[in-house]
């Protein structure tokens, strides 16, 4: 149950709508250049947040 929650917590995203919207309206050559990016950082808060968990899982054991 915790896992779950630690990945929703860690915003897993795949597409940043809303990013890629503020971009196109503040007049951005290229709005959805943010998706590489973003979904790199997603891929680290989430292991980030796995590993958290996994070690004070293993802590408490």
């Amino acid at each position: 149950m915790c896992m779950f929650l630690i990945i929703n917590i860690s915003s897993i995203q795949l597409i940043p709508i809303t990013m890629i919207s503020y971009r196109n309206s503040y007049g951005s050559a290229n709005p959805t250049e943010i998706v590489g990016p973003a979904i790199i950082a997603t891929l680290f808060s989430t292991i980030a947040g796995i590993a958290f968990a996994k070690m004070m899982y293993r802590k408490g054991n």
